[in-house]
């Protein structure tokens, strides 16, 4: 039997220990590997030796140690930091990719590599809180690295050499996911994350009448039960603008730059015109990713014999695929978020359209 995470079969593991896996951003992207709807081609786990771990220390402060078990990472998916810069360089590991915290919300931490001429350019976003809680650190290391390509109110990008150092220590630096800080009187160690890459997906971004780019961004939820496959409530379909062409999250922003958060018919009305497709079409086609994704999810989590039998929220986040020879547009996983017993509810699953008790699986 094909399972997700074959280093954890047979291990006894508590259901926080489970659901921390399932929602961290590398976790998801195992388990939804070869699922229902289109993922990135390139999909790494980062392993960073604990030397590493302990100069950042050295230099930063106290950090968190937020590294996934070793377990959870297969042949398929590992590579260190090192062999990932070495890949990077040689290119067997194709730009552009896109660098992801395991677990950092609201877009912050992300590094986007893309190719420059002879260089890399590194975008990150900047964000509203990234002073009081440290997170800018990742745009100041990589001022030392490089040169200021560019920036905006909410993201800076960086041309930094295309050599394997340069590349590993950009990844030594970017698992810095928060920065220790004193906050209100009160101290908080900063998070240490090596993080994941994955391949940039070429997604449909929306032109506006001055001529500047934003992304764009489906979501929709449903509540369930990951035990059984059973579907209780699925959610009005929602979409992101986001204030860019980078991001479509819009939490935390420095400053509106056209960013907007749509939903029910205006959302549909957008996302419609991104798909080339009727209102009624495009929601029925964004509730069915939605609905098999949670199928693939339920199977591989029994697959994996963990009992996880609370009610479950799922939130699937997509973006949109151009197709040729005028094809409709194809939904794509950003991620999806899950909240598990207390928490489902908490998400945008909170009012429904529709209600539905049909098994999947």
């Amino acid at each position: 039997m094909d399972v997700a995470f074959p280093g954890l079969l047979g291990k006894k593991i508590s259901e926080l220990e489970a659901i921390q896996l399932l929602q961290s951003k590398l976790g998801q992207r195992i388990i939804m590997r070869t699922g229902p709807i289109a993922q990135p081609e390139d999909v790494c786990g980062i392993l960073a030796p604990l030397s590493v771990q302990n100069d950042l220390q050295s230099r930063v402060g106290t950090v968190l140690d937020l590294s996934l078990p070793q377990e959870m990472h297969d042949s398929h998916i590992a590579r260190t930091q090192t062999q990932i810069a070495q890949d990077i360089v040689q290119g067997t590991l194709k730009l552009p990719l896109i660098f992801k915290p395991n677990f950092q919300q609201c877009g912050q931490g992300i590094a986007i590599l893309r190719e420059h001429h002879d260089q890399i350019l590194v975008s990150v976003r900047l964000t509203a809180i990234q002073d009081a809680y440290g997170a800018a650190y990742l745009p100041q290391a990589l001022a030392s690295l490089g040169t200021v390509y560019a920036q905006g109110p909410n993201h800076a990008e960086f041309a930094v050499e295309r050599s394997a150092s340069i590349v590993q220590r950009l990844l030594e630096f970017a698992s810095v996911s928060e920065m220790p800080t004193n906050w209100k009187g009160t101290h908080y160690p900063g998070m240490y994350d090596p993080g994941m890459l994955e391949s940039l997906l070429p997604a449909i971004t929306l032109v506006d009448s001055e001529g500047h780019s934003h992304a764009l961004e489906t979501r929709v939820a449903l509540q369930g039960s990951l035990s059984t496959g059973v579907v209780y409530r699925v959610g009005e379909v929602r979409a992101l603008i986001g204030h860019d062409e980078h991001w479509a999250n819009l939490s935390l922003t420095r400053k509106d730059t056209g960013g907007k958060y749509l939903r029910a018919d205006e959302a549909l009305t957008i996302v419609a015109l991104a798909r080339g497709d009727s209102k009624k079409n495009t929601q029925e086609y964004v509730h069915e990713c939605l609905l098999q994704s949670f199928a693939w999810l339920s199977k591989r989590v029994l697959d994996q014999g963990w009992l996880l039998d609370r009610k479950s929220e799922f939130q699937l986040d997509t973006l949109w695929l151009a197709q040729q020879d005028q094809q409709l547009a194809q939904a794509a996983m950003t991620e999806y978020h899950l909240w598990y017993g207390r928490g489902a509810g908490q998400g945008s699953a909170r009012k429904y359209v529709r209600s539905t008790a049909s098994r999947l699986h």
